[in-house]
């Protein structure tokens, strides 16, 4: 038996980076199945046991570079999920029809709860092996990678009792060539789809900064004397956004000399910059990442929100603070932040002519992931859900040496970029620095003659954010549910009462982990309650009041500008007498029209019907269709865009590139009485 099981682990670790065969996966557990036959419930628990110490020590021999106990520690701990999943399949028949859906749900259910227990850890699901196989990954937008994962076990298992020669093979087998075809065209097609979107030029720097000198003060500024020299050399490629590392400022942005060169930088370089940066707040410390503009003005910081166990902080410190003594590599003192930000950016062109220069604005939303980050799904999807048309992933794998770690954390940006439809920037101190587009292709990365990690240079290349909101990004994990819950039920059929009662409480405890990801952060303590109640919604607010037309505050005294709307405002002040004087119109009838603005802003935000004009025909320049309504003063406001918490009004006269097209719809309007339509105002 014993063999089997060191045969399956080898097999599947062969299929992650650095081996990269990735075709091994689909066949990798068959002899584990062979090792699991006629042993006991105990016998299947160690032998899923062993597997799991195999499998996670050849994934994760790299940490032994940073710490050898905590290494242990960690692959004891992630071993008990292949444990978990043979106890599981013990349950079964394994010739039951209804094994075939429950042995690849009970995976899935095992990997669900080491992706969040304990703060999680989703490293090296079995979906990630197939993170270069583009086809079959495409799933992910419908189901997330637990859906991948499932299709691997399927298949393993279905050849399994294929060997075996069961009654009902052939059956089986025509089962999964079914559901195995059906996925395969479906990301084919999802590969091919084009979807419409403007281009964004983004640059990356990797400065490759060893760990030893990264926070020796004598080295402060030959660090940012080499970034900015890189940047400089970016430039070249003309880009919209410059992206630095996590921790790439070598100190406090604050500090007068880092702050001098890093804005200086961004002014004289006509870009934006998203550096990664410590930052101090009153007696709060942060990992961050601050956006910079080409004015070099400090716009938004974002403060990472999932800290890195016993890296950035120690959990339940007061009981495992001697834990800091076995780790010879210094461990952070930093707190969580609780802003899901999503940076809002405006970048202009400048397009010369032959009669005149003209300039085109283009807003673009998104947001920051710092070090390991990427691989919580659900922090990705959150960021997405709230406005982010792009994700850009900081971090510094130094501390892992030149081994397959940084490519096996690129997996992970590699799944949510297919989940969410969104590219993936990564900016990595020593690599793997790259560009991934929404098909989860890696289009671009930084290498020389040295090869892709340890080596210092910079990629530029165009995204496409897109404007889009997949199956997952909606909806979530809810493929990995319905597996959970398939297991539960195969479960209380056939367990006596108390295992019954003791699953239920398991679930429901795992249930109120998952609850509180990406809504609630404790600091310092993990705190699990029941998953009943009232959830803070981001995407269902109140609005109390709105301030005017484009400004409106919220039931916790928040106050949210939609971006881009550009409304007459409601009460009197000089530059509305100014706008008066200029468009030759009565302030009183602007205010007026204000709160009109006001009263639609208000309602639909509110979620309350609003008089909208469609024209099915035709599309914008995202291939969205388009909805207009039409304010008192010939104000177009594209409804569509509000709703997704990303909108634009474009003004009579509309200084946008489709002016012909807004100026018939507005003439239809007025000659039809259409909309909200009022020629007196």
């Amino acid at each position: 038996m014993l063999w089997k099981i060191i045969f399956s682990a080898f097999l599947l670790i062969l299929a992650y980076p650095n081996f990269n065969l990735e075709y091994l996966a689909w066949i990798a557990l068959i002899p584990l199945f062979f090792a699991l036959e006629n042993k006991n419930i105990k016998q299947r628990f160690v032998a899923g046991y062993i597997f799991g110490v195999i499998f996670f020590s050849g994934i994760l021999y790299w940490l032994t570079n940073v710490t050898v106990p905590g290494t242990i520690i960690l692959i004891l701990l992630l071993s008990l999920a292949p444990a978990i999943f043979c106890l599981l399949y013990a349950t079964r028949r394994a010739s039951s029809l209804y094994a075939i859906i429950f042995v690849p749900s009970a995976w899935v259910l095992t990997e669900n709860l080491r992706a969040h227990l304990f703060t999680g850890f989703p490293w090296a699901l079995l979906a990630h092996s197939q993170s270069l196989n583009l086809p079959v990954i495409q799933i992910a937008d419908i189901t997330g990678a637990y859906g991948v994962s499932f299709l691997i076990v399927l298949v393993n298992f279905g050849v399994y009792l294929a060997l075996k020669k069961t009654p009902k093979r052939f059956y089986i087998l025509f089962f999964i060539f079914i559901l195995f075809s059906l996925t395969w065209t479906y990301g084919q097609n999802r590969i091919n789809y084009v979807y419409p979107a403007r281009g964004l030029k983004v640059s990356v720097i990797q400065g490759n900064i060893p760990q030893h000198i990264k926070w020796d003060p004598s080295y402060k500024k030959f660090i940012i004397d080499k970034y900015c020299a890189l940047t400089k050399e970016s430039l070249k490629e003309n880009p919209d956004l410059v992206i630095w590392p996590e921790t790439a400022v070598p100190g406090y942005l604050e500090e007068p000399y880092l702050k001098r060169q890093v804005l200086d930088l961004a002014k004289s370089g006509n870009t934006h910059l998203l550096v990664g940066t410590l930052r101090e707040e009153g007696y709060e410390f942060f990992n961050s990442a601050t956006l910079i503009s080409d004015k070099g003005e400090v716009l938004q910081n974002y403060d990472k929100i999932h800290l890195v166990p016993f890296g950035e902080f120690v959990p339940f410190e007061k009981l495992l603070f001697p834990m800091r003594a076995f780790i010879d590599k210094p461990i952070g003192d930093f707190d969580r932040g609780s802003e899901f930000t999503v940076f809002k950016a405006v970048f202009s062109d400048v397009i010369p002519s032959p009669r005149n220069i003209q300039k085109t604005t283009r807003f673009h939303s998104f947001s920051a992931l710092i070090c390991f980050e990427d691989i919580f799904p659900g922090l990705s999807r959150h960021l997405v859900k709230k406005g982010a048309r792009f994700l850009v992933n900081i971090t510094n794998d130094a501390w892992f040496g030149k081994t397959a770690a940084p490519y096996q954390h690129a997996q992970g940006s590699i799944f949510r970029a297919v989940e969410n439809r969104t590219p993936v920037v990564r900016a990595a101190n020593t690599g793997l620095s790259c560009i991934i587009d929404h098909k989860g292709k890696i289009l671009k990365s930084v290498r020389t003659g040295k090869g892709q990690i340890f080596v210092e240079g910079y990629v530029a290349g165009m995204i496409m954010p897109t404007f889009t909101k997949t199956f997952y990004t909606r909806f979530g994990d809810v493929f990995s549910w319905l597996c959970i819950v398939l297991v539960l039920f195969g479960l209380v059929r056939r367990s006596p009462k108390p295992v019954q009662i003791l699953i239920l409480a398991l679930i429901l405890t795992h249930a109120s982990s998952v609850y509180g990801e990406d809504e609630i952060h404790y600091r310092e303590k993990f705190k699990f309650g029941f998953p009943f109640g009232k959830k803070y919604n981001y995407d269902n607010i109140l609005v109390t009041r709105v301030i005017d037309g484009d400004t409106i505050e919220l039931q916790n005294r928040e106050r949210v500008r939609l971006i881009g709307i550009d409304t007459p405002e409601v009460r009197f002040n000089p530059k509305l007498k100014r706008d008066a004087k200029r468009t030759k119109k009565e302030y009183e009838a602007i205010i007026a029209m204000g709160k009109i603005a006001a009263e639609f802003t208000k309602n639909l935000v509110e979620g309350k019907k609003v008089k909208l004009e469609f024209d099915i025909e035709k599309k914008d320049r995202y291939g969205r269709l388009l909805a207009y309504v039409y304010l008192a003063d010939g104000r177009m406001l594209n409804a569509e865009l509000v709703k997704e918490g990303y909108a634009n009004v474009y003004t009579f006269p509309p200084n946008v590139k489709y002016v012909d097209m807004f100026l018939e719809l507005q003439r239809e309007a007025r000659e039809n009485n259409r909309g909200l339509w009022d020629e007196n105002g």
